[in-house]
């Protein structure tokens, strides 16, 4: 018996770490879960842990019921292992808060339940056309017309795409995510349209052309370390490689692992972005900037500290 208490309570002590690798793979590659879902019942418990009773099947049975004009994506060509709701138009036009009192929308395809900010999406509320439907192209344009509110957003600048995919971030972030609408980027079984795909694209390079943007708009600056001599950072018109007509002043800027480079910055003229409409200091009140210590603001050269 007390062979078979040990056993007992070392799969007891198992179980949470078989969830969570279950759990870490099925976000770096479902594929690999096959093995692990051998496990009578493991596939179930997963599924439940980390996902709730509303998107995870919760039993062998199969996943929850849909309701009318609405369907469970079955997996393949959708999302892997997970059961994306997916709905029709017409179904999700009922989720404006009359017809049912959830309020959800859709951005890009993919829905939300946003019914925590009724006073925002409610009856009333500035943002009450969005609700019951995809509206994507209006969050740009701002045309509640029935025109306006329309999922279509083709023919955009890079700055309304790079604009678009962050009010994207912004509702996966802040509100729950409960499935996709069936129709223009994705299809009856929760697959991404090839319209989805080009958005895409479209969005990709976006960014693509912000990155070139602001590599030529902030070029790094010239360096010198020389034993005995305290370090310093210029700018002149050749420096990071970039000819260009202004010189600019060196400044701090954070990079995504964490640490500081220098850049040139234009002091001068137009932005490159607008800065709380400021016109006429180049691209110096960025926000993302930092001056060095002890440097004159205005100096083409910084003398660093020792290292």
């Amino acid at each position: 018996m007390e062979a078979c208490g040990a056993v007992g309570k070392r799969i007891a002590m198992a179980i949470p770490v078989l969830l969570g690798v279950a759990i870490y793979l099925h976000k770096e590659d479902p594929s690999y879960l096959a093995v692990l879902y051998r496990i009578p019942g493991m596939e179930q418990l997963a599924r439940f842990w980390a996902g709730g009773e509303e998107t995870w099947e919760k039993s062998p049975g199969g996943p929850p019921p849909a309701g009318r004009g609405q369907q469970w994506a079955d997996g393949e060509g959708g999302d892997g292992y997970l059961r994306d709701l997916l709905f029709a138009p017409e179904e999700l036009a009922k989720y404006n808060g009359r017809k049912k009192k959830e309020l959800y929308l859709a951005i890009l395809g993919r829905v939300y339940d946003v019914s925590s900010a009724r006073n925002y999406y409610g009856k009333g509320g500035f943002y009450e056309p969005f609700t019951g439907r995809d509206a994507s192209r209006a969050f740009l344009t701002g045309d509640f017309s029935e025109g306006g509110l329309t999922d279509e957003v083709s023919g955009l600048t890079d700055e309304d795409y790079r604009a678009l995919d962050e009010q994207a971030d912004f509702y996966d972030s802040k509100y729950k995510y409960v499935g996709k609408v069936m129709g223009r980027y994705f299809d009856e079984r929760g697959k991404m349209t090839d319209y989805g795909k080009q958005v895409e694209r479209w969005i990709r390079k976006a960014k693509a052309a912000e990155e070139l943007e602001d590599a030529r708009a902030f070029p790094p600056c010239h360096s010198e370390w020389k034993q005995g001599h305290p370090p310093r950072v210029w700018c002149d018109q050749r420096s990071g490689g970039i000819v260009r007509d202004w010189a600019g002043v060196p400044r701090m800027v954070d990079t995504p692992g964490g640490d500081t480079r220098c850049v040139c910055v234009r002091d001068t003229g137009t932005p490159t972005h607008r800065y709380a409409g400021v016109d006429d200091r180049g691209d110096l009140e960025n926000p993302h900037l930092k001056e060095y210590e002890d440097c004159d603001p205005a100096s083409p050269s910084c003398l660093l500290p020792p290292v």
